[in-house]
């Protein structure tokens, strides 16, 4: 394997959200991304055990950013799958009920842990992401049938099930919203030709704070009236900007990947019509 882990981890992403259909729950692209993601890992796995780390620095940041966005991904689509396949004998909506509870309390008994990692703390890393020092504890779940000491540690399995859960509801979130802004539609009286938000709740918090930063619709009108203003105009339900806009702020990576795709769409177009303009 060339490419590094870093590089894998955001190459994987960029394919993943390439895929079709993957926000109607489409079982075929659900089983694509299982299949992408697994064998990223399985290239991410044998660079590590190939490529010692240089310093503990490197193997914490490995840890704590790269491998739990990688499992995370897994474990989210393997929750997909089970839900699309559980909802062919049983009601979509028990299922779902099942599988948010579990999140809940997986928040409630790792509380601490969601605090430490999402407010990006350093005080217990050593502890935490490195192999020498981790628990030897299997971290008994059912999706972690990945893990493997040489290539984890037990903090970041509970790291990769946080990013899974956050990606789970936002989907949960998303969908919903989504229905009922198709529901909404209808009771308005809209035309199928009417715009509807089509991105995720998070694309559309990111769009409204660009927009009232860059003053696109008055340099006084509050976040609240426009938020309220747009999420009506395009048939949309947004029930909590502000935690939303949270976890866009807590971004490390890429803390703005919307805004930066609608630019890249834009160009793309540009460069379409330059090139077939009569």
């Amino acid at each position: 394997m060339k490419t590094n882990p870093a590089e894998l981890l955001e190459n994987t992403i960029a394919t993943l959200n390439d895929l079709p259909d993957l926000r109607g729950n489409n079982i075929d692209s659900i089983i694509k991304a299982i299949n992408i993601v697994t064998t990223s890992i399985s290239e991410i796995n044998i660079y590590v055990l190939s490529n010692p780390f240089q310093t503990e620095t490197d193997e914490i940041y490995f840890f704590k950013k790269i491998k739990p966005e990688m499992d995370g991904r897994l474990i989210f689509y393997l929750m997909l799958l089970r839900l699309r396949q559980c909802t062919v004998n049983s009601s979509e909506s028990v299922i779902l009920a099942k599988q948010l509870n579990r999140i809940d309390q997986f928040y409630k008994s790792e509380s601490a842990f969601y605090l430490y990692y999402k407010l990006n703390r350093t005080d217990f890393d050593d502890k935490y992401f490195l192999r020498k020092s981790s628990a030897k504890e299997f971290p008994f779940d059912e999706e972690h049938v990945h893990f493997d000491f040489n290539t984890n540690t037990y903090m970041s399995a509970k790291a990769a099930r946080i990013i899974a859960y956050e990606l789970f509801r936002a989907h949960v979130e998303n969908t919903t919203l989504k229905a009922g802004a198709e529901t909404s539609m209808k009771k308005q009286n809209r035309s199928d030709s009417d715009p509807i938000w089509t991105a995720s709740v998070a694309d559309f918090v990111e769009f409204v704070y660009s927009a009232h930063e860059y003053g696109l619709f008055g340099k006084k009108v509050k976040i609240s009236t426009l938020t309220n203003f747009l999420s009506n105009s395009f048939g949309l339900r947004v029930t909590n900007i502000y935690k939303t806009w949270e976890d866009i702020r807590l971004r490390k990576k890429d803390k703005t990947p919307f805004m930066r795709s609608m630019m890249s769409s834009l160009e793309r177009r540009i460069d379409h019509d330059n090139e077939f303009a009569p």
